[in-house]
């Protein structure tokens, strides 16, 4: 009996179950979960039994207890979710730029002031017979002068001593100065120190090595051609119109006649004679106009004028 009415019981709880479940269906409630029914004193339900198949048997006439359904759970609306207002960035702090670390400017050195070299160191000429073999520069003032076959010379002075200043033909027409050396000049040579037959020289390589500092000429004094035999191996002037030309390989025989009609012979060498400006044909001319400034010399009981240098014979008129 016992059994029979626990049966009667689960199944009027099964069916109230389902008739739960079926008034939430048709509801239209299909989201929500429904909540478990609890009966006073009964176990509470989760999950539904297996269902159970409906019993053939005939129920007792007990009278069946339909329980009434709970009305639905109205579902809340979903709460809505604040939308964080984005936060404001912060303003970047700017970084200092780094300052620029001036950069020194070097100090210029002082520039050292260059010795100025001296353009030559000057030989006394009284010393040079400790510097045969060397090459000096000497200083001198032109006291005499002399003509050979194949140069110059010049005799120099500087108040301690003499030399010769020696300058090949080749030297003397490199020299830009030759017109200004001749006596008086005052002269600056470089060359090699050499003896010839006792005599001490200077000997020059080339033309530029001579520099005239003071400019000489070709002065003496004007003599008369009949006053010559006074004379003899001096150096005097002489002016004349040539009146007769003769010579040879080697030299050349001028005859003049002075303004008193004296007759009087200047030797010439060839070597001296092609360098004498505007020589020719002038001096081949007769009737030309010259003066002459040489020694007076004796040849074979003649007096003649000898001149040492190019710029001793001047053209005056063709």
């Amino acid at each position: 009996m016992i059994d029979t009415m626990h049966t009667k019981r689960t199944f009027i709880l099964v069916c109230c179950e389902i008739g739960l479940l079926l008034g939430l269906i048709l509801s239209g409630c299909t989201t929500s979960t429904p909540a478990p029914v609890t009966l006073p004193g009964k176990v509470v339900l989760t999950t539904l039994p297996p269902t159970v198949p409906a019993s053939t048997a005939t129920p007792t006439s007990t009278s069946t207890a339909t329980s009434t359904p709970k009305p639905p759970t109205a579902t809340l609306p979903p709460t809505k979710t604040a939308t964080p207002s984005p936060t404001a960035s912060s303003t970047a702090t700017p970084t200092e730029k780094p300052t620029a670390t001036p950069t020194a400017t070097p100090t210029e050195k002082p520039t050292a002031t260059p010795t100025a070299t001296p353009e030559f160191i000057q030989t006394r000429i009284g010393t040079l017979n400790e510097h045969i073999g060397e090459e000096v520069t000497v200083i001198g003032k032109v006291v005499a002068t002399a003509s050979f076959s194949q140069g110059f010379k010049f005799t120099l002075d500087d108040g301690s001593g003499q030399v010769v200043l020696l300058m090949w033909h080749n030297v003397y027409d490199d020299c830009y100065a030759a017109p200004q050396l001749n006596i008086g000049a005052q002269v600056r040579a470089t060359g090699k120190v050499g003896q010839y037959e006792g005599e001490l020289q200077v000997e020059p390589r080339f033309g530029s090595q001579v520099k005239v500092v003071r400019a000489g000429g070709a002065f003496a004094q004007p003599v008369s051609l009949n006053t010559l035999g006074n004379y003899l191996g001096q150096v005097v002037e002489v002016k004349g119109e040539i009146a007769n030309v003769s010579g040879s390989s080697k030299s050349v025989i001028l005859s003049i006649l002075d303004e008193a009609g004296t007759p009087g012979r200047i030797f010439i060498w060839r070597t001296t004679l092609d360098r004498i400006p505007k020589a020719n044909p002038a001096l081949g001319t007769i009737g030309t106009r010259v003066r002459v400034v040489g020694v007076v010399q004796e040849y074979r009981g003649s007096l003649e004028i000898v001149p040492t240098l190019p710029y001793d014979v001047e053209v005056l008129s063709p």
